[in-house]
């Protein structure tokens, strides 16, 4: 799931809260798209703070998790985790860049 989450934003499937953006003209659309995504990125760089604490302290303590009856750790799991956050963030900044220079510019260029 988490892999999934960069694919289906670049992609338009993400729930996106811009919907009234597609009525306004290319450079109101650009500075809304611009701030709700300055948005989702200081949400995602709290998440990726978050996790990137709890991969830390799981692999400084070694913690594990049950599979059948058997102890794995769990670093490998939730270092995955903290990489698709990772390149969520990435993702959106992207289109925070694609989305300013359509401000500046006022064109689209996709």
């Amino acid at each position: 799931v988490f892999w999934a989450l960069p694919a289906a934003h670049r992609d338009a499937l993400f729930p996106k809260l811009e919907l009234l953006a597609e009525k306004l003209p290319l450079r109101g659309a650009a500075a809304v798209a611009l701030l709700v995504l300055v948005v989702e990125v200081a949400i995602y760089s709290l998440l990726v703070w978050f996790v990137g604490k709890f991969v830390l302290d799981a692999i400084e303590t070694g913690r594990q998790m049950q599979v059948g009856t058997g102890f794995w750790p769990l670093w490998p799991v939730v270092i995955f985790i903290l990489l698709a956050f990772v390149l969520m963030i990435v993702e959106m900044l992207r289109l925070i860049w694609r989305d300013a220079r359509r401000l500046v510019t006022g064109q689209a260029d996709d």
